[in-house]
C-alpha cells in the first residue's frame, strides 16, 4: 500500500515517515496500553514540529532514516523495543547528510554536533512533548511517546 505524499509542516511530508520496503500490515495505537490496529498512524504533531524546528535550527534538510515502523518490521530490528514509539508515529531517527548549496558541498553532521542543537532547542524551550531522546552512533532519536511509562528526558544513552 503506498503513502500519499501528504505535506505536513514547511519541509516535512508523510510520505518521509514511512520505509517503502516495510511490507507489515500491523500498526499500534497510541494509548497504553498499546493495542495492534491495522490503520497506520500520522506522525503526531509535536514529532512534526520538533522536526521542523531542529530543520530550521540546522539550516538545511533533515533525512528521516527511521520514521513509522509496523510490528512486524519493527520485530526485525536488532534492539528495538516489542513498544518502541516508532510503531506509534510518536518517534523518529535522523541525520543531517552531506548537501549541496549555491555549488558548495556542505558536510554531514556529526552526531556531536545534531545533539548541540537539539539540546539548544530543548534549553530554549523550543520543542514540545519532548519524551525520549538519545544519539545512536549515526542518528539522533527523538520521541514524543508522553504515554509510554518510561518516559524520561535525556535518555540514557544521550551525550
Amino acid at each position: 500500500m503506498s503513502v500519499e505524499n501528504i505535506q505536513l509542516s514547511t519541509n516535512f511530508n508523510l510520505r518521509e515517515f514511512f520505509n517503502p520496503n516495510d511490507r507489515g500490515v500491523t500498526w499500534r495505537s497510541r494509548t497504553w496500553p498499546q493495542h495492534n490496529i491495522t490503520v497506520r498512524p500520522r506522525p503526531d504533531d509535536n514529532l512534526i514540529h520538533n522536526l521542523q524546528t531542529l530543520r530550521d535550527m540546522f539550516g538545511r534538510p533533515v533525512t528521516i532514516t527511521s520514521g513509522i515502523r509496523s510490528v512486524e518490521h519493527n520485530s526485525t530490528l536488532r534492539g528495538a523495543s516489542a513498544n518502541s514509539a516508532h510503531m506509534t508515529g510518536a518517534a523518529a531517527d535522523f541525520q543531517v547528510r552531506q548537501t549541496t548549496r549555491n555549488k558548495q558541498v556542505l558536510r554531514a553532521l556529526t552526531v556531536r554536533e545534531m545533539v548541540e542543537v537539539v539540546q539548544r532547542a530543548f534549553n530554549q524551550g523550543l520543542l514540545k512533548g519532548l519524551g525520549f531522546v538519545y544519539a545512536g552512533s549515526t542518528f539522533v532519536h527523538i520521541g514524543v511517546d508522553s504515554e509510554v511509562p518510561r518516559r524520561s528526558i535525556w535518555g540514557a544513552g544521550f551525550v
